[in-house]
């Protein structure tokens, strides 16, 4: 089969649609795949602040009490990690004890 220069132009300018139009699906996509992982990165930094503000105010409520802080921190870590459990442990300067656990 064969073409005329007419036949050619036409084809040509064509395919340059169908590259345009595969281009922005992509740009698109690529876009939607960005904005779905800012928002993980949102949602994952807000839940990283509603920890720390919840165990500063532990802190404040418990100035002579460091129990309810040890375990604040513990239990923000294992939700935070999502891990099975977890454990904060303290130094006196000679022995290393368990201050609190969570699952």
């Amino acid at each position: 089969m064969s073409m005329t220069k007419a036949d050619l132009i036409t084809e040509t300018a064509r395919l340059r649609k169908r590259v345009a139009l595969l281009e922005r699906a992509r740009r698109r996509r690529s876009a939607s795949r960005q904005s779905q992982r800012l928002r993980i990165e949102l949602a994952e930094a807000l839940e990283q602040q509603t920890a720390a503000s919840q165990t500063l105010r532990v802190i404040s409520s418990s100035p002579a009490d460091v129990q309810p802080v040890f375990d604040a921190i513990v239990e923000s870590a294992v939700r935070l990690s999502g891990a099975l459990f977890g454990s904060v442990y303290r130094f006196d300067g000679e022995l290393i004890h368990m201050a609190a656990t969570a699952t």
